[in-house]
């Protein structure tokens, strides 16, 4: 699992959120409320819900940008902040979470990412379906020379 996880709070702007999915080239931001527990996930797929169904890919530039950019006064026809398109049911495992039972939820529930929560339900690490490739690969490569050894 990546242990510098980088989180959102319910009330982070858009924009901030989308510039912390790029910057650190990521595709989710576990949302934590002021005692960083974990309330929720924002993805890029959450944003992406956003855009109108019928938005072409050279439209979806410019329908970002819309969603983005901070409304002016005091009430918005569109989401401004995390909290508003963050999925709130979110899968979470604990460092003691068997493998098996990770790689039985990923692929149920068809997750890429699931956040790591200790007993206070605060983020300690990330598990990605790339992390549990390389978990596995690595358990088959040391049972083939453990395998290999007794002969």
């Amino acid at each position: 699992m990546s242990r510098d996880v980088i989180t959102a709070h319910f009330d982070t702007e858009l924009a901030q959120a989308w510039r912390l999915l790029r910057q650190h080239k990521i595709k989710s931001l576990p949302v934590v409320d002021r005692f960083e527990r974990v309330i929720g996930i924002v993805t890029v797929a959450d944003f992406l819900r956003q855009m109108d169904h019928q938005a072409t890919p050279k439209d979806l530039a410019t329908r970002i940008q819309v969603l983005l950019k901070r409304t002016q006064g005091l009430f918005a026809q569109k989401p401004e902040v995390v909290g508003q398109i963050m999925s709130a049911d979110v899968f979470t495992a604990t460092p003691q979470t068997p493998l098996s039972e990770l790689i039985r939820q990923i692929s149920q529930r068809a997750l890429p990412h699931v956040p790591v929560v200790d007993e206070q339900r605060k983020v300690v690490g990330m598990v990605t379906q790339s992390d549990l490739l390389v978990a596995l690969y690595k358990g088959i490569a040391l049972g083939q020379a453990s395998q290999a050894a007794k002969l």
